[in-house]
């Protein structure tokens, strides 16, 4: 089986929902974050700022598990 697991938390704020997804390894360890909006950021400063979040947050994850 290669699926992760994955959680989605919707997440309001004054400029609409945001979304951060959580990926799981099979013991249940998280190893990747991302986040989106339902097209309202793409491509834009805000989109940007979630995009440079998630790799930081991924980066560390993955140092974390070396």
């Amino acid at each position: 089986m290669n699926r992760l697991d994955c959680i989605t938390v919707k997440v309001k704020t004054p400029f609409g929902s945001l979304y951060a997804h959580i990926e799981f390894d099979k013991n249940r360890r998280p190893i990747e974050i991302s986040f989106s909006s339902p097209g309202k950021f793409s491509e834009t400063e805000v989109g940007n700022a979630l995009n440079a979040l998630a790799a930081a947050v991924n980066q560390t994850l993955k140092e974390e598990r070396k």
